[in-house]
């Protein structure tokens, strides 16, 4: 399918629900890891820790918006136009997945899409390991995930398609 042929979404943000390290700016990148918390509510005390040796280096900060997926979605009924979830549904337990479906649902404008990623793309799945030791790799001082980074993003460029 080519992104030409994709219908235009409704009016309202994206969500890319447990952003991790892949943050595309035309979304709203939310995570509510402790080092998200940490990176945007106190990015003094972050940095510290990073120069001190005691956290590597991270991509969070204060762009990306802390917020517990487990609790109601900080989004009216019917005014989100997307919302993408890569490598999150899988860390729930079913209760807690059914429940944020729900949730998601609840919030989506008439004619979003949700697009949840489970690890299950072969191809994918097999590429990333290999990227992912590469980059463990790296001396700490230099270690990136960009090359993580764009491989994920590959996911974005066709992640609000309708069936």
């Amino acid at each position: 399918m080519s992104e030409s042929s994709l219908l235009p979404l409704p009016l309202g943000p994206r969500l890319n629900l447990g952003c991790g390290p892949i943050q595309p700016r035309e979304w709203v990148n939310i995570d509510g890891s402790n080092r998200a918390w940490l990176a945007s509510r106190l990015a003094p005390l972050d940095r510290l820790l990073v120069r001190l040796g005691i956290l590597g280096r991270t991509e969070f900060g204060p762009s990306v918006k802390v917020c517990n997926v487990l609790k109601r979605l900080p989004y009216a009924d019917g005014s989100v136009g997307a919302v993408y979830a890569s490598e999150l549904w899988e860390h729930l337990t079913s209760a807690d997945a059914a429940r944020l479906t729900r949730e998601c649902f609840r919030a989506l404008s008439p004619g979003g899409v949700l697009r949840v990623c489970v690890p299950d793309g072969v191809a994918f799945w097999q590429e990333y390991p290999r990227l992912h030791a590469a980059a463990g790799a790296q001396p700490r001082d230099i270690r990136s995930a960009q090359c993580l980074r764009q491989h994920v993003q590959s996911y974005f460029r066709c992640i609000a398609t309708h069936a």
